[in-house]
Order: C-alpha cells, then structure tokens, then sequence
C-alpha cells in the first residue's frame, strides 16, 4: 500500500526544490564559515579571500530569491564578520565598490 511505503521513507526524501534549497543555503553558510578564518590569517586572506567572497556573494544572490537570509539561523557574530569581510574586501580591493 501506499501508506505503508510512505512509512518506511521517514522522513520524507527531500523534493526537487528542497534540495536546491539546501544547496544554495549550504553556499552562504558554508561562506560566512570561511570569512572568519580568512580574516583571523594573513596567509589565509592572500590565497583564500576571492574564493571566499565568491563564495558567499553567490549564496546572498541565491538567497536573495528565498527567505532564507530572514532565518534564524545565522548569529550576530556570523554578520557582524561578514559586515568586517565586506569592508576589507572593499578597501583593499577598490574595483569591488558595488
């Protein structure tokens, strides 16, 4: 029967628009992971710092089209280093003024 196979996936598998969901939340968390380690080492900032900001410029667009920067599931040290990342990357790197 059908409610015995709906019984045996528990939970539910994820559909196709949750899936994409997590991919691109996994983008932006996985970006604001990365900014206080590049912040916190020079060396970390030289070889990792575009790719870093590559990274969570690509998951505030993606969530830009979601709720999802309105969950809670961000901390005020998380934003408050992200705000710091976003001005060091303009300051130093004067062609990213948008």
């Amino acid at each position: 029967t059908d409610a015995g196979n709906e019984e045996q996936f528990w939970p539910q598998p994820l559909s196709a628009e949750e899936t994409s969901l997590r991919r691109r939340a996994g983008r932006l968390i996985e970006g604001l992971r990365r900014i206080p380690e590049v912040m916190e080492n020079r060396k970390a900032w030289e070889n990792e710092c575009e790719e870093t900001f590559a990274l969570f410029r690509r998951g505030c667009l993606d969530a830009s089209n979601t709720n999802l920067l309105e969950a809670p599931i961000f901390n005020n040290q998380q934003m408050e280093a992200a705000w710091l990342f976003l001005i060091q990357v303009r300051r130093l790197h004067p062609t990213r003024k948008k």
